[in-house]
């Protein structure tokens, strides 16, 4: 997931939180680049027994060197279980 804050050396951290066991996670932090850019992967540890899918809400938790906190707006990614396609 790539995160801009405007500001260099801020350090991001993306918060997950799934509809299925375990239902929080997190990545990173990773520290922005002289842009204030930062690109951050994270892997689904997650399965929802039953279900065609699971749903994780994501977003990112800015904080400068000041301790200053910024937190994104959320985005919803439907998790497709493996070997479905898509």
């Amino acid at each position: 997931m790539g995160v801009n804050t405007s500001e260099p050396g801020v350090s991001v951290l993306l918060v997950i939180r799934y509809n299925v066991a375990p239902s929080r996670a997190t990545a990173g932090p990773q520290t922005t680049d002289n842009d204030g850019n930062a690109t951050i992967s994270w892997f689904v540890f997650t399965y929802g027994p039953g279900q065609k899918s699971v749903q994780a809400t994501v977003y990112a938790l800015a904080t400068d060197q000041n301790g200053q906190r910024a937190r994104s707006q959320s985005v919803t990614v439907q998790v497709l279980p493996f070997g479905t396609g898509g």
